[in-house]
């Protein structure tokens, strides 16, 4: 239970128990990890401060990108436990309750939500691959001379094919990346392409075209491997990525779960 000083903070949600090894897991206030079960789910949850996680004091502190990304990762790293020892729903940074009660009301009116994607993500893993372009363009050489090699027409002719020649290049690479995730999505139970990221994101020097999440059955992990690997090593003109395993976040559906 909690007072008006105190809040919940979710973590997961798993079939009912009582895991010992939750009991050792630390969150982001820094308090010991606890459960709350009810309708047959049990939540991972810690008691934390208003003084640090209340609505009026949390949005700015996540504005601190390194206050964010430390509770980024100790929040993500109690999900990955959870993950690595039952099927698991993770749930969206920040989803709070104002008392055990509460979690336990929407435990039981989503029950069936959850049951569900427990069933459905069980004995699989998110997997990401991310697709860049190869760009073959070369860049136009830099000159001490004010005047560009040629004269000026020239040099407009030259950035005019360049920039025909990146277009075209970024066009059959999202061309590629369609074909390369039909490819991987055969051995997905679920797939799901996200928007690309933005190139401040990735800190990539060209463009994403492929932001692709896969939930691959456990039995086909090699497999799926196997086929990333065959396909970065084909001149595709996109480069691509392999992350994970992820807990699903892609996946997942209910309250204060990810999408």
């Amino acid at each position: 239970m909690t007072n008006d000083r105190e809040a919940v903070w979710l973590y997961a949600v798993i079939h009912r128990g009582a895991p010992e090894w939750a009991r050792d897991l630390t969150g982001v206030g820094g308090g010991r990890m606890r459960t709350v079960t009810a309708a047959g789910l049990t939540a991972l949850v810690e008691t934390v401060t208003q003084a640090e996680f209340g609505e009026q004091v949390l949005p700015t502190r996540l504005e601190d990108m390194e206050t964010l990304a430390t509770i980024a990762r100790t929040h993500d790293a109690v999900v990955e436990t959870a993950v690595r020892h039952t099927t698991t729903v993770p749930m969206r940074l920040a989803t709070m309750y104002f008392d055990d009660a509460g979690v336990e009301r929407m435990l039981a009116e989503h029950r069936t939500e959850f049951n569900q994607v427990l069933d459905l993500i069980e004995g699989c893993a998110e997997w990401g691959v991310k697709g860049y372009v190869c760009d073959p363009t070369p860049q136009p050489q830099r000159t001490n001379s004010t005047v560009p090699s040629g004269g000026g027409a020239a040099y407009l002719r030259r950035r005019r094919e360049q920039l025909a020649t990146k277009n075209a290049t970024e066009n059959l690479a999202y061309e590629r990346a369609e074909s390369i995730h039909t490819s991987l999505s055969r051995f997905a139970k679920l797939h799901r392409r996200h928007q690309p990221q933005d190139a401040k994101l990735t800190g990539a020097d060209t463009p994403m075209v492929l932001n692709g999440a896969y939930l691959v059955p456990h039995q086909h992990t090699e497999e799926f491997g196997a086929a990333v690997s065959e396909l970065t090593e084909k001149p595709s003109g996109v480069r691509l990525e392999l992350t994970g395993p992820w807990p699903a976040y892609s996946f997942a559906r209910g309250p204060g779960a990810p999408v």
